[in-house]
């Protein structure tokens, strides 16, 4: 299942780290790269914050299928590990 239903109507998750609950990080009040990071390999998404992490375990972020899409696209040239697609990228 993808982001969204891992989401469904969650507004908060645990984070792994300290296990506190906190609220899932928000994409129209927050700026992405304030708080989330690449792995030095560009296939996985970190959370910086107890916030983000909540949100890469709720929405299961580097869930096995995903990470492998994006090793085989970056393979072929779709994409560049460790960006945004041109779809997500930030609003101005």
């Amino acid at each position: 299942m993808g982001c969204n239903w891992s989401k469904y109507t969650h507004t908060t998750g645990v984070d792994p780290i300290t296990g506190h609950t906190a609220p899932l990080y928000h994409p129209r009040r927050d700026e992405w790269r304030e708080h989330f990071a690449w792995t030095s390999d560009g296939l996985m998404i970190v959370g910086l914050t107890e916030t983000e992490r909540a949100t890469v375990v709720r929405l299961a972020l580097n869930r096995h299928g995903v990470v492998n899409l994006r090793r085989l696209l970056a393979e072929t040239g779709e994409y560049s590990a460790g960006e945004l697609p041109d779809n997500r990228r930030e609003r101005p």
